[in-house]
């Protein structure tokens, strides 16, 4: 076996090393689908373990300030419905890692379980695809970390970083595959590949019929409306053919390109253009 196959590990495998090594773990959510986001197999595999976890909610820069507050109520509900989610949710930390915003709270929520424990800890980070781990690490890693020698227990490949004083942290991220999510749930989580889908266009109609179906949802129609400055519309096909037309995108003989303004609409949804969140 090549050197890079004997590093690689499968995700469900690599997550389950970081839970067994970590002492806490962090989860990274879209501040946009808080809910869908959560990974809630592998949290409930952290709390049968016995250890606690912390969501980051990332990407905050995308919803409005109310919004928040909309989930602090989420985790309060939360926390009252579920004993055993209380018993191992150790908090949450609301931030923007890639425009660096408010990551203080990244490390007081990290600090307060380091100051809980009395001991040096080490740190695991896991998510859905696209949902910002790497930036987090980038910003609990700064300019001042330190990598280690690789610990026994932990894939070749796989290393630690001093972060601080007293924290250790994976310096790889367990990536979830969305394997429970059907194609719309993944394009909405912004956890599917679209750069590899062949039929863009048989995605995103899938996705937005999904979108029409939803009652948390049905507010995306106005979403789109607002972004691209066409009416509102109740069809997914139309609302792409109409995308295309303002664009401009045409395929041969000047039939409209479906394809090209099906993943426009999905890069848009991924970078944050068009304005829509749920809980």
């Amino acid at each position: 076996m090549s050197k890079n196959k004997s590093q690689k590990q499968k995700p469900e495998a690599l997550i389950n090393n970081i839970i067994a090594r970590a002492d806490f773990l962090l989860e990274v959510v879209d501040a946009r689908f808080v809910d869908l986001a959560r990974v809630k197999h592998v949290e409930a595999n952290i709390m049968k373990s016995g250890k606690k976890f912390g969501i980051v909610v990332n990407k905050i820069d995308l919803v409005d300030k109310a919004f928040l507050l909309d989930i602090k109520h989420y985790f309060a509900r939360q926390r009252l419905k579920d004993k055993t989610f209380a018993k191992y949710f150790f908090g949450y930390a609301f931030v923007s890692a890639t425009k660096r915003i408010n990551t203080k709270s990244l490390w007081l929520l990290l600090n307060k379980y380091v100051r809980q424990k009395q001991a040096q800890i080490t740190v695991g980070v896991f998510g859905l695809a696209n949902s910002g781990k790497s930036s987090v690490i980038n910003v609990l890693k700064g300019k001042h970390s330190a990598r280690t020698s690789i610990q026994a227990g932990f894939t070749k490949g796989v290393q630690l970083v001093r972060i601080s004083k007293r924290i250790m942290l994976v310096d790889t991220p367990g990536v979830i595959e969305n394997a429970n999510h059907s194609i719309a749930e993944q394009v909405l989580t912004c956890s599917l590949n679209i750069d590899k889908c062949s039929d863009a266009a048989t995605v995103c109609i899938n996705f937005l019929q999904y979108m029409l179906k939803q009652e948390k949802t049905k507010h995306f129609l106005d979403a789109i409306a607002n972004h691209y400055g066409i009416a509102k519309i109740n069809n997914a096909e139309t609302i792409l053919k109409f995308i295309a037309q303002k664009f401009r995108f045409l395929a041969k003989h000047n039939q409209l390109d479906l394809n090209r303004a099906a993943y426009k609409l999905m890069r848009d949804w991924y970078e944050g253009k068009i304005k829509f969140y749920m809980l």
